[in-house]
Parts: structure tokens; sequence; C-alpha cells
């Protein structure tokens, strides 16, 4: 069906709390490995950690911005492995958090642990249906490639850009580039759509792209954010004429 005139021609999306999360949250995914291997953690104890994880990975993408943040498939492999091995060293573990660093990542890998959000399907499926090209680029190492296929969201877009393949990654531009070339349109006819709002949208609009943020958890933002909540408030936007013509 030959979609009628609009804004974009081409709508892309993050990919981790965006279109996919973790079941359990990342906490209680480090609470069942360790349980599994007879060790016990108050949740908040291993929240604290996580979270300076988080922080300390977006210092490491904010510092490499400007040399357009490159990676491999192996760096990004043992940064990982890496930063999960400081978890279960800061919670004592000893001997055994090496070969727990590789398990976290394998049953990441696997996918059985991810699950697509409820709006997703149907969203990317009438997205496709009124002609937009649709693609994913994400910030993850190889295995997201492999999670985005167990849940079926590689077959409902045109093209998927996972960072570890591509060998850039957020907030770095190269990794834009390639995308609006994937899209096959101009920077102007693209929408982002994505969690976070210096890897995600603040990026996206450097590159000429119209960014959306997803807030699904509810977190303040700047005030002049564009954001929804979730992918069912997409649709009305598009149609009502919120990004202009």
């Amino acid at each position: 069906m030959s979609p009628g005139p609009k804004r974009f021609r081409a709508i892309l999306f993050d990919a981790g709390q965006t279109l996919v999360d973790m079941r359990p949250d990342m906490v209680g995914f480090f609470a069942e490995l360790l349980a599994d291997c007879g060790h016990e953690f108050e949740p908040a104890r291993l929240g604290v950690e996580l979270m300076e994880v988080a922080r300390l990975d977006i210092e490491r993408l904010v510092a490499g911005e400007a040399q357009g943040c490159p990676c491999s498939k192996q760096m990004l492999d043992d940064y990982w492995l890496g930063m999960n091995q400081r978890v279960f060293d800061r919670l004592g573990i000893g001997e055994a958090a090496h070969e727990l660093a590789h398990e976290i990542e394998r049953r990441f890998n696997s996918g059985h642990y991810m699950y697509a959000y409820e709006d997703v399907a149907e969203t990317l499926a009438e997205l496709r249906a009124k002609g937009y090209r649709l693609g994913v680029v994400s910030n993850a190492t190889a295995g997201m490639a492999n999670v985005l296929r167990v849940l079926g969201i590689e077959r409902a877009v045109d093209f998927v850009i996972v960072s570890a393949l591509a060998g850039h990654e957020k907030p770095g531009q190269p990794i834009f580039k390639m995308a609006i070339e994937q899209a096959g349109c101009a920077p102007s006819e693209i929408l982002f759509i994505g969690d976070h709002y210096i890897c995600d949208y603040e990026a996206s609009r450097k590159a000429g792209i119209t960014p959306l943020l997803i807030n699904r958890a509810g977190r303040e933002q700047p005030a002049d954010v564009k954001q929804v909540r979730n992918l069912e408030e997409l649709m009305p936007l598009l149609e009502n004429g919120f990004f202009g013509s």
C-alpha cells in the first residue's frame, strides 16, 4: 500500500528499554545467577553496583564521542566481561568472579532472558503497513543481534545495526551515518526513538535526525524533550502533525 504524504520516510529505534528489556530486570538477572551459585545478596546492594557500572559506561561513551566512539566485537566483549567481573569482585565473590562474568554474558546472549514490550509487534507491523522504512540501532555486544532474531524483531524491520558489529557506538556520529545510509533517505526524513537522552536523543539530533525519547520508566527529563511513555502514543503523534510537515 502506498503511503500518503508524511513527515518521515524512515523510523529508527534503539533496542534496550525501547523495544526490548530483561525479565527479570538487571538486578534480578544478577541475583538469579548468584543464587544459582549459592550466593545471596540484597537487591539494594546489587543495584548500587550496577548503577555504578551504568555511570562508568556513559562516561566512557561521552569521552569517546569526539572520535566517533569506535569499537569492535572483541573490545565490547572484553569490556563487558570486565565490568561484570568488577561487580562480582566488589561483592566479594572471589575466584569465581571470572567464571560468573562469562556466564552472565552467555545467559544474556541466549535471548531467553529478554522480552519485547507488548506494544512492539503491533507498532512495527502498523508502521510497515504505512510504508515506513524501519531499523534498529543499538549499543550492544553481538549478542543483541541474536536477541532481536529470537524475539522476531529482526524480521519486523528492514535493517539492524548493532555497535559491536558496526564498529562504532552511539553517541558517536559514524553509527548514525550508517543508519542514514541504510534508511535510504535524508536525515530530515528520519525519526529516531530511544530511551537515552545523550546516546539517543541528543546524538540523533546532532545527525540532523528528529529525536523522540521513549520514557517507559517515567524518569524526569529536560523540559524541551519530546517524549512518549510507550509506543502506543507514537501513531497519533505521526498522524496529528506533532512533528510538523
